[in-house]
């Protein structure tokens, strides 16, 4: 009995304070809501993501760091007698695949020049004093000139400031050799001489370096080059004439043509060159 009076009073005072908790829940001041937690900030994607500057002074270790280089050379520069004699040269551009790869392309021409020359001699007989005139012909000829085109696979050996590099690749050329000169020296006679070769050639070539590269923007190099024709076309013309007095009194003309395919005949093609190459 004692237990259910006591339910009794519990259940009564429940029912009593219920109202006052619903208006206290109105009136209460709504708690905040619980922080969330912080968004990773989106990656950018690597082509918009600022890159590392790479700061090059001086004859750094670097090897070919840039993507472009503009090169000057001069060749055979000591096997010549005379620099009046002739001029070997060219110009190129370099493609850096990367530091120790790079193709290169090149332009290069060569001249010389030998032309036939009078000599003048003069001597004394119980007679008189004469004075005679020779022709000095040269063995070979009078004039050449070699232009061609070429390009090379290169690989630097290291990427040190200074370091060697091999390469190798094919080659176009144009030459023409020429043998012309005219003979007065008798004043009752006069020969002209006019003989003309021209050579198209395909060629493999090799080529063995040393660079330098002495400053971020500028390397020296000095080259060994060495190459074989694949194929070569030749046309020759020869003109020969003899006058007397003005008068035609001999001629001989001929025209001719020659292929020839992985010419070993006269060795390999080879030759040295100094250089600078301007990196951009």
């Amino acid at each position: 009995m004692n237990v259910v009076r006591k339910l009794a009073v519990v259940v009564a005072a429940a029912a009593l304070l219920a109202p006052i908790g619903r208006a206290v829940a109105q009136d209460a001041v709504p708690l905040p809501p619980p922080p969330q937690a912080a968004q990773p900030m989106a990656q950018q994607p690597m082509d918009q993501q600022p890159m590392a500057q790479q700061s090059i002074s001086g004859a750094s270790d670097a090897g070919w760091n840039t993507q472009y280089g503009m090169l000057f050379s001069l060749q055979n520069i000591f096997t010549r007698q005379n620099i009046l004699e002739g001029y070997g040269g060219g110009v190129g551009l370099q493609y850096n695949l990367g530091p120790t790869t790079a193709l290169r392309f090149a332009l290069d021409a060569s001249r010389t020049s030998n032309p036939a020359f009078e000599r003048e001699s003069s001597y004394t007989t119980p007679t008189g004093s004469f004075t005679s005139k020779t022709l000095q012909v040269p063995n070979g000829p009078t004039s050449t000139l070699d232009v061609g085109v070429s390009g090379s696979y290169l690989v630097r050996l290291g990427t040190s400031a200074l370091a060697p590099y091999l390469g190798g690749g094919l080659s176009l050329g144009y030459a023409t050799s020429n043998v012309d000169y005219e003979d007065n020296t008798v004043p009752t006679s006069r020969e002209v001489v006019d003989d003309v070769n021209r050579t198209f050639d395909v060629g493999l070539l090799g080529q063995l370096g040393l660079e330098w590269r002495v400053h971020r923007s500028l390397s020296l190099f000095a080259e060994y080059g060495a190459g074989v024709t694949a194929f070569s076309y030749t046309s020759s013309s020869s003109d020969h004439r003899e006058y007397n007095g003005g008068t035609l009194v001999q001629s001989s003309k001929s025209e001719g043509t020659q292929t020839k395919l992985f010419n070993f005949d006269t060795g390999l093609t080879q030759g040295g060159a100094l250089g600078v190459v301007a990196f951009f």
